[in-house]
């Protein structure tokens, strides 16, 4: 019997940012706030299911009719209590992830500018993420 197989693309219609600091969530995405006059609010922990371990990851959001700003955490929450693990494991120099989905208002390079100037900040770069494995695990 002949076999088909089934090919799934991701659209990926946003940019990525790696993010690495030493701040809590909350800090974090207050300072951002403050930086870009955005409402980042909590939305509930996605929960992520990785082999046996299931992740939480805590998010922010920010959304507009014609775009988003979307704060993940890419270690998981609960990490004291399963180990380290990270919502997208390619990327564990990175603390945050930044996605964001360009309009008029939000301009990626402008906002890793301005990112970088922040004394909180480690470091932060934009992230190409057709060279990520788990990239669908950005998908919630």
């Amino acid at each position: 019997m002949k076999k088909t197989k089934l090919q799934k693309s991701l659209t990926i219609d946003f940019k990525a940012v790696g993010i690495s600091c030493t701040l809590k969530p909350y800090k974090l995405a207050w300072l951002l706030n403050k930086l870009f006059n955005l409402s980042l609010v909590k939305e509930n922990d996605f929960m992520l299911n990785i082999g046996e371990e299931n992740l939480e990851i805590c998010n922010y959001l920010y959304e507009t009719p014609a775009g988003f700003i979307k704060l993940i955490e890419n270690k998981a929450a609960n990490h004291e209590r399963i180990g380290n693990l990270f919502l997208i494991p390619e990327l564990k120099q990175f603390d945050f992830l930044l996605l964001i989905k360009e309009s008029d208002s939000f301009n990626a390079s402008e906002m890793i500018a301005k990112i970088k100037s922040l004394d909180e900040i480690n470091f932060v770069i934009p992230i190409d993420y057709t060279q990520i494995k788990s990239k669908e695990n950005l998908l919630f």
